[in-house]
């Protein structure tokens, strides 16, 4: 009987740790449209001129959208965290 409750106890391990497998919390994984991104995040993306947007996508931050928007220069390659109100909260540099 004891045999039987520790291989029940491993096999729900390994089930929870290979369902949480490969999920980062902090992860841009909802790619988005160029097109579809908001307004102010658009805006301030005027900043940048000469930058274009080669990749978007967003994560939910404390119900809040938070993009992550690769963008590009001739060899120059960045990466911008905006919130959806157009606030750059971080960028990060290739």
């Amino acid at each position: 009987m004891r045999n039987i409750k520790l291989i029940l106890l491993l096999t729900l391990a390994l089930i929870l740790s290979l369902s949480t497998f490969g999920q980062e919390k902090n992860e841009y994984q909802n790619k988005v449209l160029v097109e579809k991104l908001p307004v102010e995040v658009k805006k301030e993306m005027q900043n940048f001129a000469g930058y274009t947007i080669k990749s978007a996508a967003y994560r939910t931050e404390n119900n809040a959208k938070v993009y992550k928007l690769q963008i590009v220069s001739g060899k120059m390659e960045h990466f911008l965290i905006i919130d959806e109100k157009g606030k750059i909260i971080g960028r990060e540099e290739n």
